[in-house]
């Protein structure tokens, strides 16, 4: 039987942060969402929905309770997916606050490239949307 490494590259979904001068994997994978959730008691939704209120677009990160919530959600999601095992106050005890802003960017370009592929993005915010519109479309030709 074939193993999975033998035919992928399964480091694809991988990075690297660094605490504390030791290199930390993490990875977006389908586990992340249920660690996510955990940490951020809601819905992996509502928690999608709040990171892209409150971060996406935006230049800085303002330091409100709000967003350190779902920082502190994203970069433990991503530990534990990566293969470390951590409670959430072990890693929040172990990060330096000044090194935060660094690894929850390094964590957001890990989410965002996983989440969205460059085909949706030209389509629509809303890849939803898109199809909407094109199905409007094909109706109004067919009456003329």
């Amino acid at each position: 039987m074939a193993r999975l490494s033998d035919l992928v590259n399964v480091e694809l979904n991988i990075d690297y942060i660094k605490i504390q001068n030791e290199q930390i994997p993490i990875s977006f994978g389908m586990d992340a969402m249920e660690f996510i959730a955990d940490v951020y008691g809601e819905d992996y939704s509502v928690f999608e929905r709040d990171l892209n209120d409150e971060f996406v677009g935006k230049e800085a990160i303002v330091a409100t309770r709000k967003n350190m919530k779902i920082i502190r959600a994203l970069i433990y999601g991503m530990v534990r997916s990566g293969g470390t095992e951590c409670t959430p106050e072990e890693l929040q005890r172990s990060i330096p606050f000044s090194q935060v802003t660094n690894i929850y960017q390094i964590c957001l370009d890990v989410f965002m490239s996983q989440n969205f592929e460059d085909e949706d993005l030209k389509k629509s915010v809303q890849p939803q949307d898109f199809q909407k519109k094109n199905q409007n479309k094909k109706g109004k030709n067919r009456k003329r």
